[in-house]
C-alpha cells in the first residue's frame, strides 16, 4: 500500500511538502488563521476556532494572536485557553485534553524532516539539489 505525501508527514517518514495535497491543507490553515486573528469579537473567533481545529470542545479561548502551520491537526478538550503569541508548528497531531492553559509565547514544534536537502527537495537531472 502506497501511502499519500499527508499520510507520510503524519507517520513521521520522509515527505514532499510540495504535494497538491499538503499545499491545499497549508493555504487552508493560513487563511483560517487569518481570518481567526482578524476577529474581535468571542463569538467569531471561536466559529473560526472550530473550523481551523480538527476537534474543538466546548469554551476554546485563544486569547490574541496565535499561529499554526496547517490547524487541522489540532485538538483540543473543553475549557481550553490557549494565550496570546503561541505557535502550533502541527506537521504532526497536537491533542490538548480539557481544561489545559497554555502560557503566552508557548511554541509546539511537532515537525519532522530529512535533513538531507536531497532526500526533501530532490534533485535535478543535471545533479542540482533543488
Amino acid at each position: 500500500m502506497t501511502l499519500t505525501e499527508h499520510e507520510k508527514l503524519l507517520a513521521g517518514q520522509d515527505y514532499d511538502y510540495r504535494d497538491p495535497e499538503l499545499q491545499r491543507l497549508l493555504a487552508r490553515g493560513k487563511t483560517l488563521v487569518q481570518r481567526m486573528n482578524t476577529q474581535t469579537d468571542a463569538e467569531s473567533r471561536s466559529r473560526s476556532i472550530h473550523e481551523l481545529f480538527h476537534a474543538a470542545g466546548q469554551r476554546v479561548t485563544i486569547n490574541g494572536h496565535f499561529e499554526a502551520i496547517y490547524g487541522d491537526h489540532i485538538s483540543v478538550g473543553d475549557d481550553v485557553f490557549i494565550n496570546g503569541n503561541c505557535y502550533f508548528q502541527d506537521s504532526n497531531r497536537i491533542t490538548l485534553g480539557n481544561r489545559v492553559i497554555i502560557a503566552p509565547d508557548t511554541k509546539f514544534y511537532c515537525g519532522q524532516h530529512s535533513l538531507d536537502a536531497r532526500k526533501r527537495f530532490g534533485i535535478r537531472s543535471d545533479g542540482v539539489v533543488i
